[in-house]
């Protein structure tokens, strides 16, 4: 296995060669996001876009917390490599891997409620669309099964 010490040679040498791959994976991704857009509006249609478009957000927020999280844990093990000291960097990469468990456990717990929440109101969803769409017809006209209806037909035998 290949380490590369970026704490010697020249600095923007190291940056662009730290940067280049970074950039590359950050464009593949925008890629997927546009080709992903453009297969679900096109093949599912509106609504499945809107669904993709709304989970966004809660992507971001999922993510953005994972990355604090490990940026949290690599600032002492990153300091540590520098330092040189390899008994505290085992020590920052073993709190690091038992402080991973319990956000974990917590994380997947709440992942599960939410999912539980989820089919509690797509259920009820449902069944409010399959009751209350009874009481609608044609795109958001009352259904009033006691009025007197004005249109008659011509029947020409």
């Amino acid at each position: 296995m290949h380490t590369k010490d970026l704490t010697t040679g020249s600095p923007m040498k190291l940056i662009l060669g730290f940067l280049l791959p970074l950039l590359g994976g950050l464009l593949f991704q925008q890629l997927y996001n546009m080709v992903d857009t453009l297969v679900v509006g096109r093949y599912l249609g509106v609504n499945a876009l809107a669904g993709v478009g709304s989970t966004g957000s809660i992507n971001f927020l999922v993510l953005g917390f994972c990355i604090g999280i490990c940026n949290g844990f690599v600032i002492p093990v990153a300091q540590k490599f520098g330092e040189g000291d390899e008994d505290g960097l085992r020590k920052y990469v073993a709190n690091s891997f038992w402080l991973f468990i319990p956000i974990f456990i917590i994380g997947h717990g709440l992942n599960f409620a939410l999912n539980l929440l989820g089919c509690y109101v797509h259920d009820l969803r449902l069944q409010c669309l399959e009751y209350f769409g009874k009481f609608y017809e044609d795109g958001g006209r009352p259904f009033d099964p006691l009025t007197v209806k004005t249109k008659y037909y011509n029947v020409a035998e």
